[in-house]
């Protein structure tokens, strides 16, 4: 295999990645005063887990490795990482902990895993990587805690440099032309290039390299928001034929970077055809016809990439803060959504409608015995009653606590009479008709 047999075992090896590469060996050498976690994020085959292998070779660390083909659940990661995290090498050396596709633990058999990585990371004694394609699939407790480093997708020339190093290595008899073709048909991916070119045997022909099928890569959302926003010209359009993310979640990344990136005076026009496929994906939702989607495709992002006109400001992209609020009120929205349900239920109403009583019940539960009423009535939790009257719930809650200790201590009270004895009648007195 000549991705295992031609592996980089130092960094002049390793095409196309010069800068993020310095940044990785500066962070090692400043550790532990920099972020005890470093996630290095990119497009698959562009060298992120090839770097840690190379990084662990060239300062000759101890390495730890969990990749995909482990289990990563919470009692894993704290048994196999974090004894490792919290141990020290023998010889007073270092370790090099290494996390590969972080952003695909997930599911049950990786139950836990998230939460037990980040304490893990805040109680290691050594450094950890992390390697991941998606860093926005990490949760934000994760992306907190580390230093990001991304690698870029792999240009051609940096592809056709390493085929032609192998080439020579192995004898292989290859025309630059046909080493050219082979790196464009990889869409950036050295490991899919070197297979490619390890497929063809030892003398490559022009006509064995048009055989090859082209890869389809994934373009990140970053490289669609980098056309839109430095290409000023529709045919930005076409690399979000790539990208993995449908156009009524396109548009709100586009709305969250646009105002970061644009002069004043172009924000007005970008918003204009923001607001137009805005439209035509409302019309997507409400006739499920989703042709619309081509027409709302081209003006949130060949309409807002024409109307920039002067020079733009440079800023990191950021992911909607809108999904950020969406996840901090999951929970609220879960309570309100229960309280909606009981509403419609006892009003014979849809969800939707039932929205417009929470107001009603608001003005009913201003008093301490209209709140019990709305309470018994709707049989409601004490987190639906904060959703309707969020001032007077702890009196509500109060008062029927204290209602439903009051029947206790009167049956109690009625119970102690009937074990007293009765009385017994005076001497001489008629205790019944039939007494004589």
């Amino acid at each position: 295999m000549f991705n295992e047999d031609h592996r980089p075992r130092e960094f002049s090896e390793i095409h196309g990645q010069k800068k993020p590469l310095k940044d990785i060996i500066a962070w090692l050498n400043t550790w532990p005063s920099s972020n005890k976690a470093l996630l290095i994020h990119g497009p698959s085959g562009c060298g992120k887990t090839i770097s840690a292998y190379v990084l662990k070779e060239q300062m000759n660390l101890d390495f730890i490795e969990l990749n995909t083909s482990d289990v990563r659940d919470a009692e894993t990661i704290e048994r196999v990482v974090g004894n490792a995290a919290r141990s020290k090498a023998l010889f007073f050396s270092r370790k090099l902990i290494l996390i590969d596709e972080v952003d695909n633990i997930k599911g049950r058999s990786d139950q836990g895993g998230m939460k037990a990585l980040g304490k893990v990371i805040d109680e290691t004694q050594n450094p950890i990587v992390l390697i991941a394609n998606d860093p926005y699939k990490l949760p934000s407790s994760i992306r907190n805690r580390v230093d990001t480093i991304r690698f870029n997708t792999l240009r051609s020339a940096s592809i056709k440099n390493r085929l032609k190093e192998i080439s020579e290595k192995e004898g292989i008899t290859v025309a630059d032309e046909q080493l050219e073709e082979i790196a464009e048909r990889s869409g950036g991916d050295m490991r899919a290039a070197i297979n490619d070119f390890e497929s063809l045997g030892n003398t490559v022909l022009k006509a064995d390299v048009g055989m090859l099928s082209s890869r389809d890569s994934e373009s990140s959302i970053f490289e669609g928001l980098t056309s839109i926003f430095k290409q000023r010209s529709t045919k930005c359009r076409e690399i979000f034929f790539d990208v993995d993310k449908p156009p009524d979640e396109i548009i709100f990344w586009i709305d969250e970077n646009m105002p970061r990136t644009y002069h004043p005076d172009d924000i007005a026009c970008a918003y204009n055809y923001l607001s137009r496929a805005d439209v035509f994906l409302g019309r997507v939702r409400r006739r499920q016809y989703y042709r619309f989607w081509a027409y709302a495709m081209d003006l949130m992002t060949g309409g807002v990439s024409v109307c920039h006109k002067k020079d733009l400001t440079f800023s990191k992209y950021e992911p909607p803060s809108y999904f950020r609020y969406l996840g901090k009120t999951k929970a609220l929205r879960g309570v309100t959504n229960s309280l909606l349900a009981k509403i419609g239920g006892k009003t014979h109403s849809s969800i939707y409608d039932a929205r417009a009583y929470i107001p009603l019940l608001g003005l009913a539960c201003k008093d301490v015995s209209g709140g019990i009423n709305v309470l018994k009535y709707f049989d409601l939790e004490y987190e639906e009653m904060e959703v309707i009257c969020p001032k007077v719930v702890k009196d509500i809650f109060k008062a029927v606590e204290e209602a439903e200790k009051r029947p206790n201590d009167e049956s109690e009270t009625e119970a102690k009479q009937k074990r007293r004895p009765a009385p017994k009648p005076a001497r001489g007195e008629q205790t019944s008709l039939f007494q004589f």
